[in-house]
């Protein structure tokens, strides 16, 4: 480790999310550096020049509320699934309809979004999201249903959900839910998911924004890069597993 990351300094100023306020009083610089940068992108800090402005025009576009994607993270786990695969969904309905024609979007919208002839389907075919976009929205879409349409599920949470899982099951589910971001399925699964029941929501919120980013940016190529903008939140997340890693290392010391 390099002597900056070793460094230890106090908790950052603002408020945080879930996960991370259950997290010990104490964080390297690189925790510091790596939840700043977390909360600017994906929590609007910068305003209309935020570098997830693109989330606030597709906001706009889907007839969102603004902030709605960042608001995401204030909710329960429950609401969080539910809603987030709302935004997924009117996502790829809007993608689809500004490739295809938009007359269609009464039509599309009514259409499910998974199963061979679901909106996924079409968005697969037609190239609008790459392949680990939509095994993310794959995975994403069979845990709503799961929550969803189970009443002993109202009080969802994904620390449960995690333990529930058995080791097949937690490797699959984490394989297929990281698939935006796949180096991490393994740090997540650790511990017998230890990272994963605690820092699910985030990590989820992050390849959901992965997923968008990467099919907006398909979408509209003058606009960015989607491999670049892909990897600048790879990097991010990277950081911030790393750094709960060591913090779960040094609680296991101590």
């Amino acid at each position: 480790m390099n002597a900056a990351k070793d460094a230890v300094v106090g908790r950052p100023p603002y408020g945080t999310w879930d996960g991370l306020a259950a997290a010990p009083p104490l964080l390297s610089i690189e925790a510091f550096t790596a939840e700043a940068h977390v909360s600017k992108t994906t929590m609007g800090l910068f305003g209309d020049k935020s570098a997830d402005e693109h989330i606030r025009r597709l906001e706009e576009a889907i007839g969102a509320p603004d902030c709605f994607f960042d608001d995401l993270l204030a909710e329960g786990d429950w609401s969080f699934v539910i809603k987030g695969h709302a935004f997924l969904e009117a996502f790829c309905v809007h993608l689809l309809v500004q490739k295809l024609d938009p007359r269609l979007e009464d039509v599309l919208a009514a259409m499910p979004l998974g199963g061979r002839t679901g909106k996924l389907a079409f968005v697969e075919a037609l190239g609008l999201l790459d392949k680990p976009s939509v095994r993310f929205a794959r995975a994403f879409t069979t845990l709503r249903n799961s929550v969803v349409h189970r009443v002993e599920n109202l009080d969802f949470t994904f620390e449960a959900h995690i333990r529930s899982l058995g080791p097949t099951e937690l490797s699959n589910f984490l394989r297929e839910i990281t698939a935006p971001f796949p180096d991490y399925a393994s740090i997540l699964n650790a511990d017998s998911g230890l990272l994963a029941e605690r820092h699910a929501k985030m990590v989820v919120h992050m390849c959901l924004l992965g997923a968008v980013t990467e099919g907006y940016f398909r979408l509209n190529p003058t606009e960015g890069n989607e491999v670049a903008e892909k990897a600048m939140l790879d990097a991010v997340l990277g950081a911030l597993l790393i750094t709960f890693e060591d913090i779960a290392r040094s609680e296991n010391e101590s």
